[in-house]
């Protein structure tokens, strides 16, 4: 039994696995229909199917990525800090510049991103810097060596284990946002955290 637990945990290939979740978009859409366009009359379920809130289940699904392209449009473009209803908490994107720190040792600790690509081709060219395990870093010259990142901040939300809760952005989202850093055209200033 341990066994097989192991073999769920592991990832495979390069990334990580889906997020598996209780509640999905077909469960949204359940909850839409018996809360707009069904009622219940005398314990018997009537459907109102001349309604206008009557919509099929792909429809819904276009009205709702509609929405949630907008929402992150205006987060990314416009430097808009949306405030999730039933205070939940604000969705933005905050930037920090990273600084050099000295440990102990006197050795230099950068927070910089690894560059992979940059570190794989100096590995490939000189094995000693492969062996002292040298990293090449991103400068972020393009954002004037700023980090960009997504924030969720759960400091006016009132829900209970705020702690526990986090938001990760899906690699689409994460991919379109390094297009919009990286488009010399678009002048971003994103809040500092």
């Amino acid at each position: 039994m341990m066994l097989l637990l192991m073999n769920q945990m592991q990832n495979k290939g390069k990334g990580k696995e889906k997020v598996k979740v209780d509640i999905g978009m077909a469960d949204f859409y359940k909850y839409y229909c018996n809360t707009t366009f069904k009622e219940k009359i005398k314990n018997k379920i009537v459907v109102h199917h001349n309604s206008v809130y009557n919509v099929k289940r792909s429809l819904y699904g276009e009205i709702i990525e509609f929405f949630h392209s907008r929402i992150t449009d205006e987060i990314m473009l416009d430097n808009f800090e949306f405030k999730l209803p039933a205070r939940l908490g604000i969705l933005s994107i905050k930037k920090r510049k990273p600084k050099l720190r000295l440990d102990e040792d006197g050795k230099v600790i950068n927070t910089m991103p690894v560059d992979w690509k940059a570190t794989k081709e100096l590995w490939e060219e000189d094995p000693e810097s492969k062996e002292s395990k040298k990293l090449v870093r991103h400068l972020n010259e393009h954002t004037n060596g700023f980090i960009n990142k997504w924030c969720y901040d759960t400091y006016t939300a009132t829900f209970k284990n705020k702690t526990v809760y986090k938001f990760r952005p899906t690699r689409t989202l994460k991919r379109g946002f390094c297009q919009i850093l990286k488009d010399p055209n678009l002048n971003l200033n994103y809040y500092l955290k």
